[in-house]
């Protein structure tokens, strides 16, 4: 994987807490609804990403509601995309 030198390299706890950070439309405080984030093992993706899932759990299942490509190197959300938006 690629390691850009003025980035930081994170490890997949922290890229979880980016994606939840960054999930603008999730409020992870909300006693009404109950998400949770994990990594998703993407062929697609490069070396440097970390795919992280964000899913809604709505009758004891969850389902996928948000998806975030999290930089290793940076930190940064580099492809967010959205299901059923």
């Amino acid at each position: 994987s690629t390691f850009l030198p003025e980035g930081k390299s994170v490890t997949i706890e922290e890229a979880i807490e980016i994606a939840k950070i960054n999930c603008d439309f999730i409020d992870f405080d909300n006693d009404e609804k109950q998400y949770r984030a994990v990594h998703d093992v993407n062929a697609t993706a490069p070396d440097h990403i970390y795919v992280i899932v964000i899913q809604e759990c709505l009758d004891n299942e969850y389902s996928v509601c948000a998806v975030r490509w999290v930089d290793k190197n940076t930190g940064e959300i580099v492809f967010p995309y959205y299901l059923n938006e």
